[in-house]
């Protein structure tokens, strides 16, 4: 059986149906995201709005585990050889749905005080991140060679403007997107946030570098040293008050990517 996602088309949302859940058979229209602009049954084949041309019959055929997709204008179906469009649903014309998941990242650093009160705790504490990013995300990819010396492997870095949401958390303390003040690891490479991978690969994320600040302090996840031979990102977190406790305290930083 021949089966085809809805992506081959560019990247799609389904609208009043989130493709992060299942989707019922219904009636929906296909927006294509890049062009943002409808799918429709009759020329030319991208509206911009959804009118009655631009809705489409979702039918789940349990047998093949697809989706057939009949527009209710013309009764044709969505063929793998889009924009044509078919009398019956046969291989060409089954689809599968793939959910379209927003990257996202977590880390956390357990941080002694050395016992001094800092953003209102004390004793060993949590530095928590959490991030999502938009659902196009465009990587700044640094190659080894743009430093001297030679960062140890490829970095990528991600603007403000990917990162739909970022909370830092430290006690009563709480920095947001707000408060990021942009890295250069080297010169012509600046970026809000590093990692040593691709946040939409499948390659683990080991390493990164953030730093968020204000008024009241600052906190860094990761960072960037350099030997006199090699650069490299540190598996580190710091966190620090203006005026109160140590200068500056330090954990080993641990990063997730549900």
């Amino acid at each position: 059986m021949k089966s085809n996602y809805l992506s081959s088309l560019a990247l799609l949302s389904l609208v009043s149906s989130p493709l992060a859940v299942a989707v019922e058979s219904g009636e929906f229209c296909i927006k294509n995201e890049y062009h943002n602009q409808y799918i429709s049954g009759t020329e030319p084949h991208l509206k911009d709005t959804c009118g009655f041309t631009e809705k489409w019959l979702f039918t789940e055929q349990p047998a093949t585990g697809g989706y057939c997709i009949k527009n209710l204008a013309t009764g044709k179906y969505l063929s793998d050889a889009f924009p044509g469009t078919y009398d019956a649903c046969s291989a060409g014309e089954l689809w599968q749905l793939e959910a379209q998941v927003a990257p996202a990242v977590q880390a956390q650093a357990q941080i002694d005080t050395q016992g001094q009160a800092v953003f209102g705790v004390s004793g060993v504490q949590t530095l928590s991140l959490e991030m999502e990013f938009n659902d196009n995300p465009v990587a700044i990819e640094m190659p080894v060679n743009a430093a001297t010396p030679s960062f140890s492997e490829t970095l990528y870095g991600y603007s403000a403007s990917s990162i739909e949401s970022l909370s830092v958390k430290f006690g009563s303390k709480t920095w947001t997107k707000n408060d990021i003040s942009d890295r250069i690891p080297a010169v012509g490479y600046s970026a809000a946030i590093w990692f040593n991978a691709p946040i939409d690969s499948n390659t683990p994320i080991t390493k990164m570098w953030l730093y968020v600040t204000d008024s009241e302090g600052t906190a860094e996840l990761g960072g960037g040293a350099c030997s006199a031979s090699s650069c490299d990102l540190l598996g580190r977190a710091t966190v620090e008050q203006q005026g109160a406790g140590p200068a500056i305290l330090e954990g080993t930083l641990v990063i997730n990517t549900p």
